[in-house]
């Protein structure tokens, strides 16, 4: 009897397992990746160069977001951002933030708007994704207009039963202060 009982755990273990994934799925939480930069314009003569400096950021659990260091009004912030899910597809990317704390653009690449589908609305920061594409990279610029607070936030959506991912980052705002 035990001889017959080993083997038959083993059968039993390993169809149990199999089961699971007779479906051969698989899923994951869709990721988000970013470094940000302060971007400060920098002139040299007549023409203006553009100076990177990385950013300082913790985390509030209170919030749930990334706060990062306080910038002056004019100041721009590049999100070097990547959007990915190991083993499913992309369905959507969703960037939002109040347009009348903050001005957010971004530049995607000829190959990037050509996966997108006829539903996105570039203006509105929602891009859908065609079947079959699991990275997209992109850099996001933000300035803010206004002193005080402004936020951001950046969703990513999958075809994978972990469906969605988010990302927010608060940025306090103060005024530049004049040199006299």
């Amino acid at each position: 009897m035990r001889k017959l009982l080993f083997p038959l755990s083993i059968i039993a273990i390993v169809s149990l397992m199999t089961s699971c994934l007779s479906n051969w799925e698989s899923n994951d939480t869709p990721r988000i990746a970013t470094s940000m930069f302060l971007v400060n314009p920098v002139m040299q003569g007549d023409s203006v160069v553009e100076a990177k400096d990385t950013m300082l950021i913790r985390y509030d659990m209170e919030d749930d977001s990334y706060i990062t260091d306080t910038l002056a009004l004019g100041d721009t912030i590049l999100f070097a951002s990547s959007f990915y899910s190991v083993s499913n597809n992309l369905v959507a990317i969703k960037m939002k933030w109040d347009s009348t704390e903050t001005a957010l653009w971004y530049s995607l690449s000829e190959a990037t708007q050509k996966v997108l589908t006829e539903q996105s609305d570039m203006a509105a920061g929602v891009l859908y994704f065609n079947p079959g594409y699991n990275l997209v990279s992109f850099p996001i610029y933000i300035s803010p207009v206004v002193e005080g607070k402004t936020s951001i936030e950046l969703v990513i959506e999958s075809d994978s039963k972990y469906s969605t991912n988010s990302l927010r980052f608060a940025v306090p705002v103060s005024k530049v202060d004049s040199v006299s």
